[in-house]
């Protein structure tokens, strides 16, 4: 069983420097991993190297938060 992430988490991890994965920001905007990578080779998202794993990528949550914000996406 995975945890959803509500915009509501997302709105409060913004103060931190709080990270998702690929995985986790496709939740968060309803969508899916393929979309998140098109977003960030568009630069609308920046990805980093996790440095726990070097094969996975991380996204700041408040870039999510902020994407959110100016695409007018509906909130789930």
């Amino acid at each position: 069983m995975t945890a959803k992430i509500t915009y509501f988490m997302l709105n409060m991890m913004t103060e931190s420097p709080e990270y998702l994965t690929i995985q986790a920001a496709a939740d968060v905007l309803n969508t899916n991993r393929r979309r998140i990578w098109q977003l960030v080779k568009d630069g609308q998202l920046q990805a980093i190297e996790n440095p726990l794993d070097r094969r996975s990528k991380l996204i700041l949550c408040g870039d999510v938060a902020r994407f959110i914000k100016f695409a007018n996406i509906k909130k789930p």
